[in-house]
């Protein structure tokens, strides 16, 4: 079946195909920002996704792929876990809330499976598009932490990190720092951010605004915002995601030089 198109008067024809990347690529950018934004437009993607005739026959004929097969099935069964839990929890309201907030789980998988091949080629833009709203919601992080330390008295500016004196807090530390999303989310964002940066630099997959320089300058960034956000479960996994990709240098070397 042909995909179905729009075409707008005095714009170029949309393809539908077009719209489902689109909306996956908003997806990923805006993760870093707010989990309450997503559901809106996985809303909308999943409109476009109804109004596109073959999404059936995509999902039959690439869940035939067992690779694909099983990470449905993953994400899937973890997302049903939450539901199955509803059943067994006191807290009813608070684990709705979090059933809601995760309902990315459930649909994603369905919406990627059932768009075309288009997410197989272009799948490198979506991660250089999170890894872009990281950039962007961490920059953001920095000028209003900078512009909340900055202060005038007598006529003469002065910087203090401090909310006011005596405090321990920092204006970049924690939750001070973190103004989007809560910090333990957004060091593991930022941790996967870099798995993505060391991907790309790995693979040697280069973009035309985003050079190879940029790139490690983004993992130092990142790694610099981790250690400020002091998360421990961000700093776990930013400790992890270097040792496995240190490991896997080491091994995949080996394996060739047997060879």
């Amino acid at each position: 079946m042909v995909n179905p198109i729009w075409k707008v008067q005095g714009l170029k024809t949309i393809k539908l195909s077009h719209l489902n990347f689109l909306f996956a690529a908003f997806l990923a950018f805006f993760i870093p920002f707010s989990l309450h934004i997503l559901p809106f437009i996985i809303g909308l993607w999943t409109m476009v996704f109804l109004a596109s005739g073959n999404s059936i026959s995509n999902i039959k004929g690439r869940l035939s792929d067992r690779k694909k097969l099983f990470v449905f099935i993953l994400l899937e069964g973890f997302y049903l876990l939450h539901i199955i839990g509803m059943f067994y929890t006191q807290n009813k309201p608070e684990g709705w809330f979090d059933v809601q907030v995760k309902i990315s789980l459930g649909l994603i998988p369905i919406l990627v499976v059932g768009t075309d091949k288009m997410f197989d080629k272009n799948f490198k833009y979506l991660l250089l598009a999170f890894v872009f709203g990281l950039f962007t919601s961490a920059v953001i992080c920095y000028v209003l932490a900078i512009s909340h330390s900055l202060h005038i008295s007598d006529g003469a500016w002065y910087f203090d990190i401090r909310p006011f004196p005596g405090s321990t807090d920092s204006y970049f530390s924690y939750q001070l720092f973190s103004v989007f999303v809560l910090p333990t989310y957004f060091a593991t964002f930022l941790s996967f951010g870099i798995a993505i940066l060391i991907y790309f630099l790995y693979n040697r997959i280069s973009f035309r605004w985003m050079s190879k320089g940029m790139q490690v300058f983004l993992i130092l960034l990142f790694s610099v915002t981790i250690l400020l956000l002091s998360s421990r479960a961000g700093l776990i996994t930013w400790f992890l995601i270097f040792t496995v990709f240190l490991l896997y240098i080491r091994f995949r070397r080996k394996i060739f030089t047997q060879w």
